[in-house]
């Protein structure tokens, strides 16, 4: 009489979001060092700010020779659209001159954190032994979303509260800032998101979602540019991502509906990231290079060509970015800029603490100073590059 073998429990189908809690966790626990450091020099830059405008600022009339500098066409680049400079106050100043810095930094973490959660996972090998797990398709994907999610809610709550602490700013017109900040910060994510399809490396993916980020810059800055006195922006500054939390017209004149624009702009580069995932194999890209050669080239025989090789779009691209900034910059240095800079430091004794002596070279030496931690922050990018292929 022969026995029948015990039927094996059904196993129940996996969904495509199966682990996505358990991976946000890891990736919050992997990454709690490096989320960390951008969260509290974000922040750091926030109060430092604000506290030294009202230091270097602390009347009306010396915030409203800043509100001269500021209708100057490199700070409506390296600015905004400049709300409010009829009666300059704290709050004006800061989301004038720092929303958009602000949400360039905010971007640039959050698409560092998708990549690294993401393409780069795939790169590695990495993520082939995580979905060998009970892991859905898109649960990698959605932990790295969540990840950056709850960082920047952390950061637009905290924010909000240093601000409001330190700058004695209106609390409505600072949460709704800082919320479009993050939300900001979070379009650039979902950019990252769509990126990370296209191309097979992670620091191509990078490399697109920064492209991505330096043309908004350019986009909202020309389209501020273009705008005749009394204008705050042109048609062309509403097509970045930037102008729509620089529109909100905190501390002047608030309101709230160009965040939905940020919300709406980042459920469409979700639905699209999903639809390319769906378009591509595991560990595939939609844009893939040729074969190329056969054998290196006798310019690859060295190591210093090698790193060449290796560096070169980097540098290009960070050459790119500099060459942009200080160039706006460097409009400031026309007819007349030593009157202004003089009249600016004899109308602010902490303003001609600042500059010294000599304000023009005061004011040269700052612009300097920027430049060269620019150059810094790219030798220190070549160089941690070296670390990671060691690591690996």
């Amino acid at each position: 009489m022969s026995t029948l073998a015990p039927a094996l429990p059904r196993r129940t189908p996996l969904t495509s979001f199966a682990g996505t809690w358990h991976l946000t966790r890891f990736m919050l626990r992997r990454d709690r060092v490096r989320l960390t450091v951008w969260t509290v020099s974000l922040l750091a830059l926030y109060a430092y700010f604000v506290t030294a405008l009202g230091t270097v600022y602390p009347t009306a009339e010396d915030r409203q020779g800043r509100a001269d500098l500021m209708q100057q066409p490199a700070s409506v680049f390296l600015g905004g659209p400049n709300y409010g400079l009829d009666d300059y106050t704290i709050g004006a100043m800061f989301a004038n001159e720092m929303t958009l810095w602000m949400i360039g930094l905010l971007g640039v973490m959050n698409m560092f954190e998708v990549v690294r959660n993401t393409r780069a996972e795939e790169e590695s090998g990495r993520a082939e032994l995580v979905r060998s797990g009970a892991v859905g398709r898109h649960a990698a994907v959605a932990a790295s979303l969540l990840t950056v999610v709850i960082t920047n809610v952390i950061f637009a709550l905290l924010g909000s509260a240093l601000l409001i602490s330190a700058g004695d700013l209106a609390a409505a017109d600072t949460f709704a800032l800082s919320t479009s900040i993050a939300v900001s910060g979070l379009v650039f994510a979902a950019v990252a998101l769509v990126t990370s399809q296209l191309t097979t490396h992670g620091r191509g993916a990078t490399g697109l979602a920064l492209a991505v980020l330096g043309v908004a810059v350019l986009v909202r800055g020309i389209g501020d540019l273009q705008a005749k006195p009394g204008e705050n922006g042109t048609w062309l500054s509403w097509l970045s991502p930037i102008a729509w939390t620089q529109q909100m017209r905190a501390y002047v004149d608030l309101r709230w509906w160009p965040l939905a624009l940020s919300v709406v702009a980042v459920l469409v580069l979700l639905a699209v990231g999903a639809f390319l995932a769906s378009k591509r194999d595991f560990d595939g890209a939609l844009l893939t290079g040729g074969s190329g050669r056969a054998e290196a080239t006798g310019m690859l025989s060295s190591p210093i060509a090698m790193a060449w090789r290796q560096q070169r779009t980097a540098l290009f691209w960070w050459f790119l970015g500099t060459f942009v900034m200080f160039g706006a910059t460097g409009t400031y240095l026309g007819e007349g800029v030593e009157d202004m800079v003089s009249d600016m430091a004899a109308a602010n004794p902490e303003a001609a603490k600042m500059f010294g002596d000599d304000p023009l070279t005061g004011f040269l030496a700052i612009m300097i100073l920027y430049a060269a931690l620019a150059a810094a922050g790219y030798a220190i990018a070549t160089t941690l590059r070296a670390k990671t292929e060691e690591t690996e």
